[in-house]
């Protein structure tokens, strides 16, 4: 059974689900895709405030109360992908703050176009705390494919990598796709999530189509510990260690190559 830790399935938050009947359709999604747990994850903008916080805990729970009167078999618990900002560590009493709530993971997003703050310092400062901060779709952020050596100095400081499974099946474009791929075959990547929104063009089915995308070229080994364990482990606040593997020198992306071969990158 999957758990997915990214989404945007909390109703009238965000760009994600409008309204509650959005959002139990998009659960029903997942509990058809095999998903069992799942921790929602809507956006807190760096302008967040006592009303916005407030809205995002009274949405959770009518949203917890029409699960059980739905008889859903998911298990929810709630947290947020946070925008980067000096603001952070203002919001980490929150109940939303950390994924699920147990004090040990956080999510966050940088700026799709440009970032100019510390995020070493911050990754460092917020493990001082005993909490593992996880970066939401690092390949999506292009102006990082310049700089693979910042990304690699924040990976082995412990920041844990979370992969879209849009990115890999292609719906963000080959670019997104073949950077996703290229963190894969190193062994930069923790996490795959399904970011979500809807239930139909970005839903959680797009976590299992990645999984199967990925079976030829994956060891089943990496893939279970991508889609299965390792999101299980943060559900539950357990602890990993996040991996690191550089391919050899000289060694092109045998990932890349193969999606390119059958024409899905």
């Amino acid at each position: 059974m999957f758990t997915d830790l990214h989404n945007h399935l909390l109703f009238g938050i965000d760009d994600g689900a409008p309204n509650p009947e959005a959002s139990l359709a998009m659960l029903r999604r997942a509990v058809d895709c095999g998903i069992s747990a799942v921790v929602a994850t809507p956006h807190a903008p760096d302008l967040m405030n006592s009303v916005y916080a407030g809205l995002i805990n009274r949405h959770f729970r009518i949203l917890q109360n029409l699960i059980e009167t739905e008889g859903l078999p998911v298990n929810l618990k709630l947290g947020a992908e946070v925008f980067f900002s000096e603001r952070i560590f203002d919001w980490l009493d929150e109940p939303w703050a950390t994924l699920g709530g147990t004090k040990k993971y956080l999510l966050f997003e940088l700026p799709l176009f440009e970032q100019r703050l510390p995020v070493a310092d911050f990754i460092f400062k917020l493990q001082i705390q005993g909490i593992k901060p996880i970066l939401a779709h690092p390949e999506r952020y292009l102006y990082l494919m310049d700089q693979t050596r910042l990304l690699e100095q924040w990976h082995e400081q412990g920041c844990i990598f979370q992969i879209n499974a849009g990115s890999l099946t292609g719906s963000f474009g080959r670019t997104a796709q073949q950077f996703g791929l290229e963190l894969l075959e190193r062994h930069m990547a923790e996490l795959v999530a399904s970011d979500a929104h809807d239930d139909d063009r970005r839903s959680f089915a797009e976590l299992t189509r990645a999984r199967d995308l990925l079976a030829p070229v994956i060891d089943e080994e990496y893939r279970e510990r991508l889609f299965v364990s390792n999101p299980r482990r943060v559900f539950d606040g357990e602890p990993f260690r996040p991996e690191f593997v550089l391919p050899p020198a000289g060694r092109k992306f045998a990932l890349s190559r193969f999606f390119r071969k059958i024409g899905l990158a």
